[in-house]
């Protein structure tokens, strides 16, 4: 009986020291043919509503950190971000690399998701493991459209990476004046 009670406590201990890294009971970390994961990945909202709707936990993750927000996003399926927000997707959950879905729409070029991303609340100042911003990632990559998307958010122009650069500093580092001039005229100065 205790032997039984031991072995059920040390895999609950083993389950939490797996799933801590990823923010702890937030996302499931699961394989490629979880349906929900499948339906996201097929742009299928049917299919994805129907799983919602039986219990699919809309924070799931794969085993990369990337959320069924991020793949809807980096797809720019637009109906699925609303419908998974709707049901309670976390729009400040990111990846193993501390990317949200604003980072993965902007990195992808995704103009629809990042609008319906900025819509429905999320945060163009989050920062990932390397403190990048949405903004900077934009900025590296000359992609005034997206800046200028971006910029009507209101981003605060204080932020620095973990090396201690702004945005302004990858406009320059990319050697795009206009985009430079873009972000000063919208108020960055450092």
């Amino acid at each position: 009986m205790q032997l039984a009670i031991f072995k059920r406590i040390l895999a609950i201990a083993v389950m939490c020291a797996v799933l801590a890294p990823f923010g702890a009971g937030a996302q499931t970390i699961l394989g490629l043919d979880e349906p929900a994961m499948q339906a996201v990945k097929d742009g299928d909202y049917q299919t994805l509503r129907n799983e919602l709707f039986k219990g699919a936990n809309p924070n799931m993750a794969d085993n990369d950190g990337l959320t069924l927000l991020i793949y809807a996003a980096r797809d720019e399926f637009i109906d699925l971000i609303e419908l998974l927000v709707e049901n309670n997707a976390k729009l400040s959950a990111s990846d193993r690399d501390g990317n949200t879905a604003l980072h993965w729409a902007v990195i992808q070029g995704r103009y629809g998701s990042i609008e319906s991303l900025i819509g429905l609340g999320a945060s163009v100042n989050a920062q990932n493991r390397r403190g990048e911003t949405p903004l900077m990632v934009a900025a590296r990559e000359s992609d005034r459209d997206i800046l200028g998307l971006l910029l009507k958010a209101e981003p605060d122009f204080s932020l620095r990476d973990y090396s201690g650069r702004g945005v302004l500093d990858y406009a320059r580092n990319n050697r795009d004046r206009r985009v430079a001039e873009l972000l000063q005229k919208a108020g960055a100065t450092q």
